[in-house]
């Protein structure tokens, strides 16, 4: 019977087949597996290069939080951290020595209202229990964190310094001012003296004597109202008052007064206002004054038939406006024109405007003026309203 080689020669050959695909998926795997490895190597490379310029970075924050820090305890300014509550977390050296440690945890807002007092120039704060430390404040919001940093300067040098100028300068001014007042008083009391000496001379004519007695106390006269006037000037800077005074019934108690003069020297006399219900912070004998004085000087510089107009109107503060069609004034004149004791008038003190300026001044406002001779003059004057007034002091009450 013959033997059949068939079949086993079918499963060799599947059995060939078989290790092929075997060593076939082997030598994939294995080239995976390189491939695997290499990327692994690259990623590992990738990773710590990474890793080193991560060390790099963090070593450089390091240190430059470390300067900061240095240079943050080293600033003469004190630095004062809040968060976004508002709340003190933070302080370095010279902000300790300034509001102490116990700070730490209060609100800035409750610091304000117990320790500090605002003065008149804003953003300058004098501590409630150091009499001569002053301090300016400025704020300054962090974006990303929603906190704040306060920086406190410390201003006690500079601002004694800033109160003995003012001081010498104030001695300086009392010493020309005594000089120009001497000067002024001398030609008036010579007179008067002069005139009281002829008084006594037994054979004087009893209508000489009248005369006599006349011009002396008009001399007389002329010294009280010079010593008022420097008495004004001295206490102006002091002038500002309290009482709210409606901006209409002053102009119009003003223009009471002026319109009978204004005739009698046969002038035009115009008063164009439009100010609704403006109301001033002010001391009204003071303000009134000095825009009498004003138009007293509109009127002596004008001939009969010109024209004296005040003008006031209100856009966010009062501005008032006085001008005339006079003689006008030269720009040597301009330059000196607030000056004390400068005048043109032979009867004048040549503190008028002087005090005028420190009227509107004390009030809050400025004052300018125009003036082209032969054409006139035209003063301008601006004041604060009531709420402007209160938002200036509300400014005032909190850090910039």
């Amino acid at each position: 019977m013959p033997i059949t080689t068939q079949p086993m020669d079918q499963d060799r050959s599947e059995l060939e087949q078989a290790f092929a695909m075997f060593t076939e998926a082997s030598r994939q795997l294995t080239d995976s597996y390189a491939e695997l490895q290499q990327q692994a190597q690259r990623l590992t490379d990738e990773l710590g290069v990474a890793n080193g310029e991560l060390k790099r970075q963090y070593a450089e924050k390091a240190s430059l939080s470390e300067r900061l820090v240095a240079l943050m305890q080293a600033l003469p300014a004190g630095v004062v951290e809040l968060d976004d509550r508002r709340r003190i977390v933070a302080l370095n050296a010279a902000a300790d020595g300034i509001l102490g440690s116990d700070v730490m945890g209060q609100t800035w807002d409750a610091l304000l209202s117990t320790r500090l007092i605002a003065l008149d120039t804003p953003g300058e704060w004098r501590l409630s229990d150091v009499h001569d430390r002053i301090l300016n404040v400025v704020e300054n919001g962090l974006a990303g964190s929603g906190g704040f940093i306060v920086l406190l300067h410390d201003l006690s040098e500079p601002y004694q310094m800033r109160i003995q100028l003012a001081k010498q300068q104030r001695l300086v001014e009392m010493g020309r001012m005594s000089a120009a007042l001497a000067h002024q008083l001398r030609t008036p009391l010579s007179t008067a003296m002069l005139y009281c000496a002829n008084l006594t001379r037994p054979a004087l004519a009893e209508e000489d004597r009248k005369r006599f007695s006349n011009k002396a106390l008009e001399r007389m006269r002329v010294l009280e109202h010079l010593i008022q006037d420097m008495l004004r000037f001295v206490k102006g800077a002091a002038v500002a008052g309290t009482e709210q005074v409606a901006v209409a019934e002053l102009l119009d108690e003003v223009d009471q007064v002026m319109e009978p003069q204004a005739s009698l020297a046969q002038l035009i006399f115009v008063v164009d206002q439009s100010v609704g219900g403006a109301m001033l912070t002010c001391d009204r004998q003071a303000l009134s004054g000095a825009l009498l004085n004003l138009l007293d000087n509109a009127i002596r510089a004008c001939q009969p038939g010109q024209q004296v107009r005040l003008e006031a109107r209100v856009a966010n503060s009062l501005h008032v406006t006085i001008s005339d069609g006079g003689c006008g004034m030269s720009e040597e004149t301009l330059g000196h024109l607030f000056e004390p004791f400068f005048t043109t008038r032979t009867d004048g003190t040549g503190l008028g405007l002087a005090i005028v300026k420190q009227v509107v001044e004390a009030h809050g406002g400025h004052i300018t003026v125009e003036s082209r001779l032969g054409l006139g003059t035209r003063f301008a004057i601006e004041l604060p309203l009531v709420d402007s007034v209160a938002i200036v002091n509300r400014n005032q009450a909190r850090p910039n």
